[in-house]
């Protein structure tokens, strides 16, 4: 009997699998708890979604309200039970650039936790335990001081937020 987790596999999709899901795949690539594959919805992307691609997915990441209306659309009887999030991400990025690193680490992480350590984020992250998401990162040691304001702020804005939205309404 195996005592091993099973990955969780996550699926990036953009419009043409070029900039923001392939960027997307790379630094999330090295997670030992994930398996990472990317397409595009364009008939020409880099690589096309197909069923297949979205029947394998247990989690989507789509980059664009429009993108999760066109794989709602079509692919309705695959995206049954899946999970399709959207964290908004606009298309003006370089492959692989910083800013679109860090734009995207900072939407995914509370899905999916930090990425695991690579050339394209530079930071060693601890493994992934689960529920990483839920812990307070801003204390992670090995977090450059200006990531670990940044991420305290993020901490603290949604700690707020979670604060107002379970308090009972004044009906």
């Amino acid at each position: 009997m195996s005592s091993a987790r099973p990955k969780t596999r996550v699926l990036f999709v953009c419009s043409h699998n070029r900039v923001r899901s392939p960027t997307a795949e790379q630094v999330y690539r090295g997670r030992a708890d994930l398996e990472v594959r990317s397409a595009g919805i364009a008939e020409y992307a880099a690589v096309p979604l197909t069923d297949e691609l979205v029947e394998w997915a247990d989690l989507v990441f789509v980059f664009s309200k429009r993108q999760q209306r066109i794989i709602e659309a079509r692919f309705r009887d695959g995206s049954d039970g899946k999970r399709l999030v959207c964290v908004t991400v606009p298309d003006r990025f370089e492959y692989k650039s910083p800013k679109l690193i860090s734009k995207l680490t900072g939407k995914l992480l509370p899905y999916l936790g930090p990425p695991a350590y690579s050339e394209l984020t530079s930071t060693p992250n601890p493994p992934a335990q689960p529920g990483a998401g839920n812990r307070n990162l801003s204390q992670t040691a090995t977090a450059p001081s200006a990531v670990r304001s940044l991420l305290a702020l993020f901490n603290n804005v949604f700690s707020g937020a979670w604060a107002l939205l379970a308090q009972p309404s004044a009906q």
